[in-house]
């Protein structure tokens, strides 16, 4: 069990994941933390054990969707770790109550932090029923999108709560970077489900439903409003405010490969990729602001 265990965490969770979703935690921490005049913050225990409670409830997250699309999996993605039977549902059941029961662990020094840790349990659990609503979801993927897609919030409330009863979080105007942060994830959602025509099969994608154009120009809209909040939180200083320089600049010309697509219909790399870049030019420049911020 346990080597079918490594199996799935290695192709479905892989350290790269675990290890973007934990520094995430502290880009977060030192976006909001840019009043203090020192990095104490990251050596605080209780901030490394809220990051790594993150990465479970995303690894949560995903072994739920095993069970929920086990049925689709075994047509468009026969060759992935439990519809190939390279690993059972009894394992991933094992693992789920390990992280499950991990998190909610290491949230108990604090009843608020716990409480966060419940909600956002909660939510992970409504997402699994589908909101008790699993027929109409299943028939829908924009409404499927728009009740899982907040799940990003509920993180990163979590996180907020601990920054907050850490004394890291003083002003909660400062919060609204969490906006931009989060749509990064909302960004690569849509991305992952663009398709050239030559490539859609049965899986439901956003190109198939609403067309190639609008689909894309969907994502370029939230990609707009990425730029437009992290500009916002970069001109706030005019020491982060260089960053813009290196920032506009990356993040304009990973949409253009989306603008290219519209009118040629073909594309060099997934868009899945090309989500990722524009989170990782964000969560880049939004740790360099506040790195300058903190330290001018």
């Amino acid at each position: 069990m346990f080597n079918r265990i490594l199996i799935y965490l290695h192709e479905m969770y892989p350290p790269i994941h675990f290890i973007s979703t934990y520094i995430f935690t502290f880009i977060i921490g030192a976006a909001l933390g840019t009043h203090l005049e020192s990095f104490d913050f990251m050596y605080d225990i209780a901030l490394h054990l809220g990051a790594f409670s993150v990465c479970l409830m995303s690894l949560m997250v995903r072994i739920m969707d095993e069970f929920k699309d086990y049925e689709d999996d075994l047509k468009n993605y026969p060759n992935r770790p439990l519809p190939s039977g390279r690993v059972l549902k009894k394992d991933l059941k094992v693992l789920q109550t390990f992280v499950i029961s991990t998190f909610m662990l290491l949230s108990t020094y604090n009843m608020n932090v716990f409480i966060a840790a419940c909600i956002c349990l909660f939510y992970g659990l409504l997402m699994y029923k589908w909101f008790f609503m699993e027929e109409r979801m299943r028939k829908s993927l924009p409404l499927a999108f728009a009740t899982h897609n907040p799940v990003v919030i509920f993180y990163f409330g979590y996180i907020c709560v601990i920054l907050f009863e850490r004394g890291y979080l003083v002003d909660l105007n400062t919060t609204l970077i969490g906006i931009p942060l989060a749509l990064t994830m909302t960004n690569w959602e849509i991305s992952r489900k663009l398709r050239a025509p030559k490539d859609e099969t049965e899986y439901t994608t956003y190109t198939k439903i609403w067309g190639l154009k609008n689909a894309t120009l969907a994502s370029c809209f939230v990609q707009t409003l990425i730029i437009i909040g992290v500009s916002i939180f970069l001109l706030q200083s005019s020491v982060s405010s260089y960053v813009l320089l290196a920032y506009i600049p990356l993040a304009l010309l990973v949409m253009s490969q989306y603008l290219k697509f519209i009118k040629t219909h073909e594309h060099k790399k997934t868009f899945k990729l090309y989500a990722e870049d524009t989170a990782l030019i964000t969560q880049l420049s939004v740790l360099a602001g506040s790195v300058l911020r903190i330290i001018f």
